[in-house]
């Protein structure tokens, strides 16, 4: 399947939910514009190891309807999404949960502080495993600010030290009624 076909698919199903295209190596921009543009409902969408997925198509979904309502879950593992496309879907997702980066060669600090400051009280997973340009500067940020982080994947994710990790443990409440409630506990993956 191509973009011709998602572009068919979203025009006719206008109330997908739910997409993966993993492993979809024709799978590009233009499908995802499409998927903005017409699939309103869409709640999660994983487009892992599709090589033709940019910054463009991204900041496309960024600008579709579903992405300021439900869209909770993005998986752009293995394209060549960069900080661009993750800061803007950041700032227009704001009930993003999952997201996932890994093997993003593109994605820096830059984006990665984007996501500490507009989704730090939404995030639940987020996957930077083998992001080699992620250092301790944009996860000391990540680390304190997402209170309901509960899963952290950095496998390889060199530029990020275990002094950096452990500022988990010092994050707030994630209740602002109850200040003194503990730090959602959160899971951190090194494989």
């Amino acid at each position: 399947i191509g973009d011709a076909g998602v572009e068919a698919v979203a025009r006719g199903c206008r109330n997908l939910a739910l997409v993966d295209f993993s492993f979809c190596d024709q799978i590009g921009d233009r499908a995802l514009g499409a998927l903005a543009h017409h699939c309103h409902a869409l709640c999660s969408i994983t487009v892992l190891k599709c090589g033709r997925v940019s910054d463009e198509g991204v900041v496309a979904l960024a600008g579709g309807e579903c992405c300021r309502h439900q869209l909770w879950e993005v998986n752009v593992s293995r394209t060549m999404v960069g900080d661009e496309g993750i800061a803007l879907l950041a700032l227009a997702c704001t009930q993003l949960r999952l997201l996932d980066v890994c093997h993003c060669e593109l994605v820096t600090d830059r984006s990665m502080a984007v996501v500490a400051d507009q989704l730090c009280n939404t995030l639940e997973v987020l996957r930077l495993s083998w992001c080699q340009q992620v250092t301790d500067i944009s996860m000391q940020e990540i680390c304190r600010r997402c209170v309901r982080l509960r899963q952290l994947f950095v496998r390889e994710a060199l530029g990020i030290s275990d002094t950096t990790l452990s500022l988990l443990d010092l994050r707030p409440s994630p209740n602002p009624a109850r200040p003194h409630d503990p730090p959602t506990p959160c899971e951190v993956y090194l494989w």
